[in-house]
């Protein structure tokens, strides 16, 4: 009987370090990019997403826990997330560890489980870093985020707890704040939310209720109000 307790006891403690893990925000260093680092077979991609100009895409390798992050397309603002600004025709290696991925108008965002990552123009604020400078690099700006949506010049995130959070351009409203002043760190728009998603300069949102919500701009009736306004 001692035995097995001990063994019950030892299997709670791996799991409490685990969820302790997996459930923390940490100051994540980024492993310098590889160039020499071959590019993934075809049947290696896990998830995609296509920004204005450039392309991102997570990758899964063999005997490894970690998915690898690749990068290709327009770099002008460093939205390939490499440290440079030159444009790449073929898959760049830029990390490990990214479990979800989203490409805007010129930046990017990436999730590390609920850490969040960004990168790529920041003109508007979208980075959500508290400055307006591009950035060539991941930053890490904040934990505790589910989901995540890249418009063109403006970000939206989800948190663990159903809160809505938004950031970047906001000449629109595309951020649901009420105003129309530009963001440059996440600022809450509500709570009870499920699903979002960022487009050009206009926003749409699910809550758990199953209610569909829009905000920003509706030149072309994209909100769905039956006006353009």
């Amino acid at each position: 009987m001692k035995k097995i307790n001990r063994i019950r006891i030892f299997s709670v403690f791996i799991l409490g370090i685990l969820f302790i893990l997996l459930n923390s925000c940490f100051n994540y260093e980024m492993a310098e990019p590889k160039p020499e680092k071959p590019v993934p077979a075809p049947d290696d991609y896990e998830a995609i997403a296509a920004g204005y100009g450039h392309s991102l895409a997570l990758s899964h390798e063999l005997y490894s826990i970690f998915n690898t992050l690749w990068a290709w397309g327009d770099n002008t603002y460093g939205q390939l997330g490499n440290g440079s600004t030159i444009n790449k025709n073929i898959p760049v290696f830029i990390g490990y560890g990214f479990t979800a991925i989203s490409a805007g108008g010129s930046h990017s965002l990436a999730l590390m489980h609920d850490t969040l990552f960004v990168w790529g123009s920041n003109r508007f604020g979208q980075l959500g870093d508290s400055t307006y400078l591009d950035k060539s690099s991941p930053v890490q700006i904040g934990c505790g985020y589910s989901t995540i949506s890249a418009g063109f010049s403006h970000s939206l995130a989800l948190k663990n707890d159903g809160t809505l959070w938004a950031w970047g351009d906001n000449t629109y409203g595309q951020l649901g704040d009420g105003t129309n002043e530009n963001r440059n760190t996440p600022v809450k728009i509500g709570s009870g939310y499920s699903a979002i998603a960022a487009g050009g300069r206009h926003s749409l949102a699910l809550k758990t209720d199953a209610t569909l919500w829009a905000w920003g701009n509706n030149e072309y009736g994209q909100l769905g109000d039956s006006s353009n306004e």
